[in-house]
């Protein structure tokens, strides 16, 4: 599941949009990313001002080229 170019946004995906249990997040700016549903990676990649909320525990969270980004 890619999540992409989001500003001043919040989405949140649940467990039936990730079949593959992957996770990225780019290019996003000023917004909120609800992830409900077990993963098994997530990238978190060239955001500013973001969170991505994960709601179970078992994640890989790299991030590269952001600012003020968060996983939580």
């Amino acid at each position: 599941m890619d999540v992409q170019g989001l500003v001043k946004s919040t989405v949140a995906r649940g467990e039936d949009e990730f079949p593959s249990g992957l996770l990225r997040v780019s290019d996003c700016h000023d917004s909120v990313v609800y992830a409900l549903a077990p993963l098994q990676f997530a990238s978190i990649y060239c955001c500013s001002d973001c969170t991505v909320v994960r709601t179970l525990p078992g994640w890989s969270t790299p991030g590269n080229g952001c600012f003020d980004a968060a996983s939580v």
